[in-house]
């Protein structure tokens, strides 16, 4: 009886293991278009059915399958991603280009000083001055001026944010009813048991809700929004720039839903993307989002 294959099922071709899983990503009533996790093409591959060696996987989810960007049809019919992820990357090319960088893995001193260090040092900042619900009683003491003197010493400490971002982040948190607002909703995220759109959006909301000189930098920019997050708790969060996340998505064929304005929903695809790499480069032993998305960056940027 001829297997019966459904869009969305996730299968493998036998007898070549090396592909990996595959997920189906269009049936027509004499083929099947199949792309495979492993391979490094960016067109789906066409078989004609009935096919005997394409069998139903083990494995029925998987989270860089499940992100695959939106295929587009060529003139020759086969699916294909788009023309921005014409740079694919499999996970073995990644491995390749980050141990090329950084033969010691995380251990690696190039590793610990262009990318881990700095931003652990503003991490373990943060545990100092505003850790340990010391932020929350700031807060409930009515001392918001402090509280805003030391969340700058922490995002001083990091050179994450552009010199014009700083600014604005510092100006914007001058207003006191802002500020109280915007770091309220922050202690809402970190206190919250899951990671989650309750908790999230409404911080990003309070964010983009902070002053703004006319004339002046944004304030409500995606590397504001989520760089205290991250660096309160990078074994949760993650830390998006445009141009790099982007890029970085795009040559791992990962669908970050992105829009310029912060939302939860590019967000909540940013975490997905690190869970997914966290998962796949575990045997290397990362230690929280911060080698995670280190991984991703020096592999996918020359």
């Amino acid at each position: 009886m001829a297997q019966k294959f459904v869009e969305g099922m996730f299968v493998e071709l036998l007898p070549t293991p090396q592909l990996g899983i595959g997920k189906v990503v269009k049936v027509t009533s004499d083929k099947i278009s199949v792309f495979f996790k492993s391979q490094p093409a960016t067109e789906a591959m066409l078989f004609k059915l009935p096919n005997n060696n394409l069998v139903p996987s083990a494995v029925q989810d998987d989270l860089i399958l499940n992100n695959l960007p939106p295929f587009v049809e060529r003139p020759d019919g086969k699916l294909a991603l788009p023309a921005s992820n014409t740079k694919r990357m499999t996970l073995a090319q990644t491995l390749d280009a980050f141990h090329a960088k950084c033969p010691l893995g995380f251990n690696d001193p190039l590793f610990h000083e262009h990318e881990r260090d700095y931003k652990w040092n503003a991490h373990l900042r943060f545990q100092e001055t505003l850790g340990s619900g010391q932020g929350r009683r700031l807060l409930e003491e009515n001392k918001v001026a402090e509280l805003v003197q030391r969340v700058l010493s922490v995002t001083s400490k990091v050179n994450l944010l552009s010199p014009y971002e700083n600014m604005a982040l510092h100006d914007a948190l001058q207003s006191e009813q802002a500020a109280r607002k915007c770091l309220t909703a922050l202690f809402c995220v970190l206190d919250a048991p899951v990671v989650s759109e309750a908790t999230y959006q409404p911080y990003i909301d309070a964010v983009l809700d902070l002053p703004q000189e006319a004339g002046k930098s944004r304030v409500g920019t995606w590397p504001i929004v989520t760089l205290l997050p991250f660096i309160a708790q990078p074994d949760r969060h993650m830390f998006l720039k445009p141009t790099n996340s982007q890029s970085a998505a795009e040559a791992l064929s990962f669908d970050l839903r992105y829009q310029s304005l912060p939302n939860w929903r590019t967000y909540e695809a940013l975490l997905e993307m690190g869970k997914a790499y966290y998962n796949e480069i575990k045997h290397l032993g990362p230690r929280d989002f911060i080698d995670v998305q280190s991984f991703i960056w020096m592999a996918t940027h020359t």
